[in-house]
């Protein structure tokens, strides 16, 4: 670390020509769930004082180890499938391995057209082949779960200067979730796993609020369906509003995911090195140095600029007056749906009481021709009983009981079929009831069900207001703290390059007045040289003064380069917007110190003027 140092040659390299490296590869998760929850704060590493000797090379080491905030996202992950649920997999890698063998190229598509493909697929899937939005909604989240799926393409994006995609990022990018909601909300399934997964790959929260809000949009579909109305397009689109606002910031995903984390890591080398450096008060050490702390600065200022343009502007893309002001039209649609779902309900259950009561009166018996004519056939049955046995005490007046005997049953006929109407409109009246019941236990238990989707429809958007500012709002609050702590950083990194500059200006100055001072001595031995006739002495002497006058401009450059650095600090102090106190104790230190700076480099001027005149 050492001999890099030493060997620095200009250390006056303006902080404006130093260009971030925009490099890096994307990271490969595999698994369902690949961060959606917004809760990994355990892991964040931010190096933020200078460590002494070994400590801060073992810094160095454990923040290489360690990953940041913002690309390790905590979130369920689903367990593996079976060989034969992964057939896809391996059909595709071995059509991949294949393709490589016959020399196929990879296929390069531009971002832009991209997404045209995949938001007209995703229109004519949903809107016109309604069988097959579960098996496209299960190829896209494999899409997003494994890469070597789209292996033989690449998704170039042309805004930031042709770098090379993934489809994570192309499906966000697009329109194609939004319309697979409008699908759900307008045809609800009875399955929201597939839709589930899709939430998980595209918009914040957690599991638990993912298949509530799949499960919440497929219950608002069934409210509309069961009530018979046409589901409004204002409603739609209020609720693809919510969708919209709660996805995933592609950039933050692939920039800071990976560049902040990349940031990170050079910030912890630099700081190891500068401690380093510290050790040593050798000239080099100090010009190391001093390009060492520019270097801190400008990887705290990019840093500051990642964090703010990923920072979720709720304030102006999602006004919470506005959003709570659609909530609640929202809130009104389904809250009519609800009291007229409450009367059908009402009605039906009426109905169904009333007619339950009168199956019980029937069958209690209240009907006076069937009472009267099982009370005659009981009061027929009991004479007959009597007879019977009178008949067997008289025998001796057999004949006449029998002819009493036949008489009865002769009547007991005749009653039978004088009541024979009566009892099959009875049995025909209890038919109809029993097919009427049916009838009205259907219709009652319809209803009972539709009354639980539209409440459950109603609680879920009551609820779900609540949930996306919770959810944005956590976002901001970590960004905020990121770049508070980005400003932080920057601020001791700016200080610490001001110190570097007031010892490269102290060098500057001793070269200067070494040079002066030797250019002196020399110009006069040269003239006496000349005088006393020692040509050879006096063309030497005239070589010297030359690289010392060429040192002297070296030293006038590097007075240039010092005024270019006070002036690129003084805007990054102008640009920086500070949140905390001890920041702005932290600038007023710093502007001190500039303050002191440009009074020194004046000086130098004034004198170097003088001494050229």
């Amino acid at each position: 670390m050492q001999d890099e140092a030493i060997r620095v040659e200009n250390p006056w390299v303006p902080l404006s020509t130093l260009e971030p490296d925009r490099g890096g590869a994307r990271s490969r998760g595999r698994g369902r769930g690949r961060g959606r929850g917004a809760s990994a704060a355990d892991n964040t590493h931010t190096p933020s004082v200078m460590l002494a000797g070994s400590d801060a090379i073992a810094a160095f080491k454990q923040a290489r180890s360690l990953h940041s905030e913002l690309n390790d996202r905590k979130d369920f992950h689903m367990n593996g499938g079976t060989h034969a649920q992964n057939w896809s997999t391996y059909q595709n890698r071995s059509n991949l391995q294949k393709s490589r063998r016959e020399g196929k190229t990879v296929r390069e598509i531009t971002v832009q057209d991209a997404i045209k493909e995949l938001e007209e697929k995703s229109i004519s899937v949903h809107r016109q082949n309604l069988a097959g939005r579960i098996s496209l909604w299960g190829q896209w989240s494999r899409r997003m779960e494994d890469n070597r799926l789209d292996a033989d393409l690449k998704y170039i994006d042309n805004d930031q200067g042709g770098s090379v995609v993934s489809f994570d990022e192309v499906f966000i990018r697009s329109r194609a979730l939004e319309e697979a909601v409008a699908s759900l909300i307008r045809n609800p399934l009875s399955d929201d796993t597939e839709i589930t997964f899709l939430f998980s790959h595209c918009l914040e929260g957690d599991a638990l609020f993912h298949r509530k809000l799949a499960d919440g949009f497929k219950t608002i579909g069934e409210c509309f369906r069961d009530s018979g109305r046409t589901i409004p397009e204002e409603f739609v689109n209020q609720i693809l509003v919510v969708v919209t606002s709660l996805k995933i910031n592609p950039k933050l995903r692939r920039t800071s995911g990976l560049t902040l984390n990349k940031i990170d890591d050079e910030i912890s080398f630099n700081l190891a090195k500068a401690q380093e450096l510290q050790k040593d008060n050798a000239m080099a050490s100090k010009e190391a140095m001093f390009r060492c702390t520019s270097e801190l600065v400008r990887l705290g200022l990019e840093k500051n600029k990642l964090l703010s343009s990923s920072t979720c502007q709720v304030a102006e893309a999602f006004e919470e007056e506005h959003v709570r002001a659609v909530f609640e039209e929202m809130d009104s649609v389904i809250s009519a749906i609800l009291q007229e779902v409450i009367t059908r309900y009402n009605t039906a259950e009426t109905q169904y009481e009333t007619f339950q009561s009168k199956i019980k009166t029937a069958m209690m018996g209240d009907d006076a021709e069937y009472l009267r004519v099982v009370e005659e056939d009981q009061r027929l049955d009991s004479e007959l009983s009597r007879l019977m046995a009178r008949k067997r005490e008289l025998q001796a007046q057999l004949e006449e009981v029998s002819v009493q005997i036949s008489s009865v049953e002769q009547k007991k006929r005749n009653h039978h079929a004088a009541s024979h109407k009566i009892m099959a409109t009875y049995h025909k009246r209890m038919k109809s009831f029993q097919g009427e019941d049916d009838k009205m236990s259907i219709a009652y238990k319809n209803s009972k069900a539709a009354l639980e989707r539209c409440q459950r429809g109603h609680s879920f958007v009551a609820s779900l207001c609540d949930e996306t500012f919770g959810s944005l709002q956590e976002r901001t609050t970590r960004i905020d703290k990121d770049r508070r702590e980005a400003n932080r950083q920057l601020l001791h990194f700016i200080l610490s390059h001001v110190e570097a500059m007031r010892a490269s200006i102290d060098l500057v100055h001793r070269r200067f007045d070494f040079c002066r001072s030797k250019l002196d001595g020399m110009r006069s031995e040269l003239q006496e040289a000349k005088e006393i006739g020692l040509a050879d002495l006096a063309a030497d002497l005239a070589s010297a003064i030359g690289k010392f006058e060429e040192m002297q401009v070296g030293a006038y450059r590097g007075l240039d380069g010092s005024k270019h650095e006070l002036e690129r600090v003084q805007q990054i102090l102008s640009s920086l917007h500070l949140l905390d106190e001890d920041d702005y104790q932290t600038k007023t230190r710093i502007d001190q110190d500039l303050a002191l700076l440009e009074r020194k480099v004046s000086e130098l001027e004034a004198k170097s003027t003088a001494r050229s005149m």
